[in-house]
């Protein structure tokens, strides 16, 4: 079997060197892609056929139908804190000390 630097294996060397070393890099750049993603309404209303909901069309559907304003506000505050909460858990993640 090969062996990479002092004696670790392939995996080894990504699993205790490779992802601590760039954790911050890899959740920032999940946590901008989740954001990105989160609210973006084109693509499942127009590729997806609107078959599936999802919370920014939600929001679209319940403002234009009746105009039911606090009912289309409580999904976005619901939207906003989720994501607040999975940005905070993912920085908190990202910057703490490892043991």
């Amino acid at each position: 079997m090969f062996r990479c630097s002092l004696g670790c294996g392939r995996l080894g060397t990504i699993w205790h060197v490779i992802i601590p070393s760039a954790r911050i890099g890899i959740m920032v750049a999940a946590l901008f892609c989740f954001i990105l993603t989160f609210g973006d309404f084109v693509s499942p209303l127009y590729l997806g056929g609107g078959l599936r909901t999802v919370l920014s069309t939600v929001i679209i559907d319940t403002v234009k139908s009746g105009q039911q304003w606090p009912q289309a506000a409580v999904v976005a505050v619901t939207m906003i804190m989720t994501l607040l909460a999975v940005a905070l858990a993912a920085i908190w993640f990202a910057y703490r000390r490892p043991k």
